[in-house]
């Protein structure tokens, strides 16, 4: 099918948008105070005891899914005539890219280096 369908606003889209709202909204509650909870650290001990190996795979995959799926998609709803979906997968992607800045101006946590004793810390890349 092409993009020529009449839109038609579904009522699952507003409780889809909703439920992720209350979704922010409840983990910035629960993370207001700065502290880290029991079952929170346990899950960081897990995910930070991992291989190193891991790392760039883990790092490929959070891009693709930050940075290239949305251009993608964008790109097969293009050749596929479905502007609507094109323009939504590219404001998708740069919604989150601004709405994370608006969070973490919002939520301000230290680092797991300066929070959990533990914590396996490597230096950061730095540009070029």
């Amino acid at each position: 099918m092409t993009g020529d369908r009449a839109f038609e606003r579904r009522r699952v889209d507003g409780v889809a948008g909703l439920a992720g709202l209350v979704v922010l909204v409840v983990c910035g509650i629960v993370v207001r105070d700065g502290t880290v909870g029991t079952l929170e650290r346990s899950v960081f001990e897990a995910i930070n005891g991992l291989p190193e190996v891991l790392e760039p795979p883990m790092r490929l995959a959070q891009l693709l899914g930050v940075l290239v799926v949305g251009p993608i998609v964008a790109i097969v709803a293009l050749v596929r005539r479905r502007w609507r979906l094109a323009l939504a997968a590219l404001l998708v992607t740069l919604g989150k890219l601004a709405a994370e800045r608006i969070v973490w101006n919002v939520v301000s946590r230290q680092r797991p280096g300066v929070t959990e004793p533990n914590a396996i810390v490597t230096e950061p890349s730095t540009p070029a």
